[in-house]
C-alpha cells in the first residue's frame, strides 16, 4: 500500500508516499480503506520532532474515515464496507495511508448525510473539545467560558459545544472572526488592541469567567487562569500547569487535563471507547447540521507535503484534510 512516511532529519521535506507492505490483519484488529485524513497539531509536532532526533520511520496522521476492509477473526463488530471513522495508534501505523488496521473499539459509523471528509475532522480534534467540555468539569448554564485558539479546529469544535451546553464563550482573535459568531462566539478579544483580563473584566463585570478551555501550552494556561472566577475551573490539554499561582483557599480553582496523545499509551481499553462515544454523539449533530466541521482547505493525497508545509505558515484556522 502506500503511505506516507518520514525517514530522517530533514523534517517534512523527507516525507515521502512510500509503496510498503501491508501485513497479514492482526485477528483482533479490523483494517480501513481511508478515505479521508485530516491533519492535526499533533502531526505538526511529530515532524518538529522528528527535525531534531529520529531513530525510525515517522508515521504522520491520526484520524480518519474510511471504508471497513477486512475483520480479523476474534472480532464481530462492524462489517466490510460499513463508513467508519476513528483513531490510530501512531506508534504502529499512520493514517495518511491508503489502509490502516486498528483496535475496533477506537471505530464509529459515519451517518447518513456526512461526508468522509467532513467525519474525518472528528476523531481528535472532536474528541479533545468533547472531553474538556462535557467529562472534565460541569460548566453551568449561562456562564462565561474562555476558550483560547479560536478559529483552530479543536477550539472551533469546543465553541460550539460550550454553545450548546447554553454557556457564552469568549475567545481571542487577531484576525477578523466573523466566522467565530456565526459558531455561537459571544465576544472576541483582539489580543492585540487590547489586554485580554481587562477585556475579561469588562464582559463579566469584574467577576471573571467560570471556565478556562487551554489549548495552548502550560504556561498559556497558567496565564488564563487569572481570568477564572472564584470557584471557575481551568482545563489543560497539551499538559499539566507545574504551579498555582494562588495561596490555598483563595480561590478553589479546580484543575483539570486532557491527554489525547496517551490514549492508546495508557493500555487502556475505557480510553479507547471514549474516542468512539464521543465521535458517535458528535457525527451525530453534524448528520443534523447542528456541528459544522470547519473544513479549511482539502488536499489530494499526493500534496501531502505541500499541505503540511503551508499550515504553519498560515496557521490552523479551521481543518484540513487529506482525501485519498
Amino acid at each position: 500500500m502506500k503511505a506516507f512516511i518520514i525517514r530522517d532529519q530533514d523534517s517534512v521535506k523527507s516525507g515521502k508516499i512510500e509503496d510498503i507492505t501491508l501485513p497479514a490483519i492482526d485477528p483482533n484488529k479490523i483494517r480501513v480503506k481511508v478515505k479521508a485524513a485530516s491533519i492535526n497539531y499533533i502531526d505538526i509536532e511529530r515532524i518538529k520532532n522528528s527535525a531534531k532526533n529520529i531513530d525510525e520511520p515517522q508515521y504522520l496522521g491520526v484520524d480518519f474515515a474510511g471504508d471497513v476492509e477486512l475483520i480479523g477473526d476474534n472480532v464481530s463488530m462492524f462489517s466490510p464496507g460499513q463508513r467508519v471513522a476513528g483513531l490510530v495508534d501512531n506508534k504502529l501505523c499512520g493514517s495518511f495511508a491508503e489502509f490502516v488496521d486498528v483496535d475496533p473499539d477506537v471505530l464509529f459509523i459515519i451517518p447518513d448525510g456526512v461526508t468522509y471528509t467532513d467525519a474525518a475532522t472528528v476523531p481528535y480534534a472532536g474528541f479533545v473539545a468533547w472531553k474538556a467540555l462535557i467529562e472534565k468539569v460541569v460548566i453551568p448554564e449561562d456562564s462565561f467560558i474562555y476558550i483560547t485558539a479560536g478559529g483552530y479546529g479543536v477550539a472551533n469544535f469546543a465553541i460550539q459545544i460550550a454553545t450548546k451546553l447554553g454557556t457564552k464563550p469568549i475567545t481571542a482573535v487577531s484576525e477578523d472572526g466573523d466566522i467565530l459568531y456565526k459558531l455561537g462566539v459571544e465576544h472576541i478579544i483582539d489580543p492585540i488592541k487590547m489586554s485580554i483580563t481587562e477585556r475579561v473584566k469588562e464582559i463579566t463585570l469584574g467577576t471573571g469567567v467560570k471556565t478556562v478551555i487551554d489549548f495552548i501550552s502550560p504556561k498559556s494556561a497558567l496565564e488564563n487562569m487569572k481570568l477564572l472566577c472564584d470557584n471557575g475551573a481551568l482545563v489543560t490539554i497539551w499538559g499539566r500547569i507545574a504551579e498555582y499561582p494562588y495561596q490555598e483557599g483563595t480561590k478553589a480553582i479546580t484543575v483539570a487535563e486532557v491527554a489525547p496523545d496517551a490514549i492508546y499509551s495508557s493500555c487502556c481499553n475505557a480510553a479507547i471507547k471514549d474516542v468512539a462515544q464521543a465521535g458517535e454523539k458528535l457525527l451525530h449533530l453534524m448528520a443534523k447540521k447542528e456541528l459544522n466541521p470547519m473544513v479549511e482547505k482539502i488536499y489530494s493525497f499526493d500534496d501531502i507535503s505541500k499541505a503540511l508545509e503551508e499550515i504553519p505558515k498560515n496557521g490552523m484556522g479551521g481543518k484540513y484534510v487529506i482525501e485519498m
